[in-house]
Order: C-alpha cells, then structure tokens, then sequence
C-alpha cells in the first residue's frame, strides 16, 4: 500500500528556522550564495532531501529568497527579525514571518482569537488529510511559532502534552565540529555550574553551556526536544521525496 503524504507544512517551527538563519547568516551574511553552499553552512555535506526540506522551511517563513539560477539569500524580513531597528519592528516581522506558511494562516484564520486544544487542532488536521506521524509535529511546531510571534494569545487547554519554547533558545547549530570533539562532563562539574561543549557531527548540535539550575536543564532539555522533533520531522519529508516536493509542490516551497 503507498504511503498516505500530508500537506505541505515547514518542518520545524519559527524558532528553530531563526536558529538555521542566524547560522547562514554567520556564514554569508547577506551576499547571495549556492543553495549547496547554504546547506553545508547549516551542517549538511550537500544537496538532499533533508537539507532540501530545511531550506524549504525557511523559504516558506520568508527567510530565504531565491536569486539567480539555484542561489538564495536572507531577505528583508529575516533581517528585521535578527537586526530589528526597535522591539516594534521585531515583533512586526515575527508575526508576519509566523504566517507565511499556508498552513499556519490557516489555523490562525480559523481560531483568531485564541487557539485551540490539542484534541481539536488533532481533530482538525485528521480531516484535512495530515497522518497520524505528522499530526503530532504539526501541532507541536504551530504552538512554537505562536510562542515567539504572539505569546499573549499562544495559551490554549490542551489534554495533551505539547512542547512549548517560551524563550529565546541557549544555543544554535553549528557546523563541521567532529563527533570526537564531544565531551562528556561528569555530574560534579554539572552541578558546580561548570560549562560543558556538546559536539556535531552533522546532525547533532554544537554548543557550550552553563548548568546552574533545573530552569537551565529545562531549557536545554526543550531544545534538544525541538531539535529531536523538527530532525524527525525531516526524515518523514525525506522518505516522501521531499527533494522533489520543495522543488515546487505548492507556491510556498522553495524553488
């Protein structure tokens, strides 16, 4: 039996796609660059479904832009987002960045207000042709970007469990580390707030942090959970050709 593939949807929610941006940003800054070049920036080693379906995401929240023949760079509203002339102009960009995607209009259109529970977004979803495996991160994703683009509307009852990232992230991807560049830090110097590094490989996070509290395991625990997501996210794009469906599968995928 073939696979049952949902609608188009960005593969993670609006935080991380900040995370990738400001790392391309890092990278090329706002000079045009290959879409090849953008990827191994953000830690794959070329073109394929899942750097496909990462690229795909930021263009759907308006972060990348296609110039020129397979060449892409950050747009005006990524810039507002990561470089805002005043708190305004930021939450103006969040907002309108947040609603990009079809998807996400959608939903916002159909609950205006506030937004709904778990079971009824689930209910919802189900009707309009969304699997069982990608319900659960379209879900999750949606209430992420709600968190960061309109956090006085985002609460909801839900009867369910749904992650939420209420603030800026700890720590971002990063590139080209070596999986033995990992380091494993004994419990004492956890406790005594020590910072530890944590290693990529090209799909594992890169960063160096400080735990001095259970807020700061909280926190990291929510990335890592997101990050988790939005890779798992990919895998399900990529076993459904996702190359192909960010070529041009709807008029928000990136070319």
């Amino acid at each position: 039996m073939a696979r049952v593939r949902s609608p188009n949807y960005p593969a993670m929610s609006l935080p991380a796609a900040l995370d990738r941006i400001r790392t391309v940003h890092t990278a090329e800054g706002r000079n045009a660059a290959s879409r090849e070049a953008i990827a191994k920036a953000l830690g794959f080693g070329g073109l394929n479904g899942a750097s496909a379906t990462m690229l795909s995401a930021l263009g759907k929240y308006g972060l990348i832009e296609p110039v020129g023949e397979g060449e892409a760079k950050i747009t005006d509203l990524a810039m507002s987002i990561l470089f805002p002339h005043d708190p305004e102009e930021r939450q103006g960009a969040l907002e309108q960045s947040a609603f990009r995607p079809v998807l996400f209009a959608k939903l916002r259109e159909k609950w205006p207000e506030r937004p709904p529970s778990d079971d009824s977004l689930r209910s919802y979803l189900h009707r309009e042709g969304f699997s069982s495996s990608a319900v659960d991160q379209v879900i999750q994703f949606y209430r992420e970007t709600l968190e960061i683009a309109n956090p006085r509307v985002a609460g909801h009852d839900s009867s369910s469990k749904t992650l939420t990232s209420k603030e800026d992230p700890i720590m971002t991807p990063s590139p080209a580390a070596p999986a033995s560049q990992m380091l494993v830090t004994p419990p004492s110097a956890l406790m005594a707030g020590k910072p530890f590094t944590i290693g990529f490989d090209g799909t594992m996070l890169t960063g160096t942090i400080a735990i001095t509290s259970v807020r700061d395991i909280d926190r990291l625990m929510n990335v890592l959970r997101a990050q988790k997501a939005a890779f798992e996210a990919m895998q399900e794009f990529e076993d459904d050709d996702a190359l192909d469906t960010a070529k041009g599968e709807d008029e928000e995928t990136y070319p």
